[in-house]
């Protein structure tokens, strides 16, 4: 328990690198696409709350799949928020980028109703083969407070 990250659908990805229920995406591999998922971040345990919470993009393996033209091709980009981006907010967002979140939670009340969004945006390069990438993850940091 602790600080989750679900789908908009209320269903929980696995965590700490399990790859039980992990965020997975289709791309169509000729003509290269992005798709865009929105996430939530939900406090999962009423004796603590969160703050100084930070996301971002990582590949664990080379070369990094995060950065997009400066890249691979591939590319990830994340925006605060529910309302989802415009193609002219996404392109004003550069690859691999970190975004802080709002505290979840405070001293004495643990928030353990509200799902804080944020879209998460990958891109898949045109003339890629079929594969599964298991490497690019979103790194999530914070700090855990007891109530």
């Amino acid at each position: 328990m602790g600080l989750g990250l679900y789908d908009e659908f209320g269903n929980k990805f696995s965590e700490d690198g399990a790859q039980s229920h992990p965020i997975t995406t289709t791309h169509k591999g000729n003509d290269g696409e992005s798709v865009e998922l929105l996430l939530y971040l939900h406090n999962d345990d009423p004796t603590q709350w969160f703050n100084d919470i930070t996301i971002m993009p990582v590949d664990v393996a080379e070369p990094d799949d995060t950065l997009g033209d400066q890249g691979t091709g591939w590319g990830v980009k994340i925006s605060k928020g529910v309302e989802q981006p415009n193609p002219t907010k996404w392109a004003n967002i550069k690859y691999g980028n970190v975004i802080t979140m709002d505290d979840i939670g405070a001293e004495g009340s643990p928030d353990t109703t509200t799902f804080y969004p944020f879209w998460y945006r990958i891109i898949s390069p045109p003339g890629e083969d079929v594969k599964t990438k298991v490497d690019i993850k979103l790194r999530i940091d914070f700090t855990k407070n007891a109530v």
